[in-house]
């Protein structure tokens, strides 16, 4: 279908996915009931990365906090490398129960490695100018540990 990128990316859309057969062929799919559009999606996305390649994937700060979470969690730290999960400023979401972070994965292979530490932690709004500053520096640290 596709062939392996080195980069993929997604604002992924979140909710059920209803096709239960389709679903059957993912590790990340739900025993029972509907399986998470969002966790197939990241799954999917994962598989056409070629090895040390990069994902990018803008998700429910809540990602990990459900058993069905703890799934996709446990592939993913089979499958690959988990570089960072930064949480998007607060106030640009109208609730706070639909916030979005940013989630960095590596697929694991030749040339993958695991950053020392893997970087967790909020983005800080952007109008608090030296906050944001220092975590631009922060990020670009990391990014150059992660290369």
């Amino acid at each position: 279908l596709v062939d392996p990128q080195d980069f993929v990316g997604s604002d992924l859309p979140v909710g059920y996915y209803p096709v239960d057969a389709n679903a059957a062929r993912f590790e990340t799919k739900n025993d029972e009931g509907h399986s998470f559009a969002h966790h197939l999606l990241i799954e999917q996305q994962v598989r056409y990365l070629k090895e040390a390649g990069v994902g990018f994937f803008i998700v429910p700060t809540n990602l990990f906090d459900t058993p069905e979470g703890e799934k996709l969690l446990s592939y993913l730290q089979k499958e690959t490398y988990v570089q960072a999960m930064l949480a998007f400023p607060r106030n640009l979401f109208k609730d706070v129960q639909f916030s979005k972070s940013l989630l960095i994965v590596q697929k694991r292979g030749k040339g993958a490695k695991q950053v020392s530490q893997v970087l967790l932690g909020d983005i800080p709004e952007f109008k608090n100018r030296e906050k944001f500053r220092k975590f631009t520096l922060t990020f670009e640290k990391w990014v150059q540990e992660m290369l």
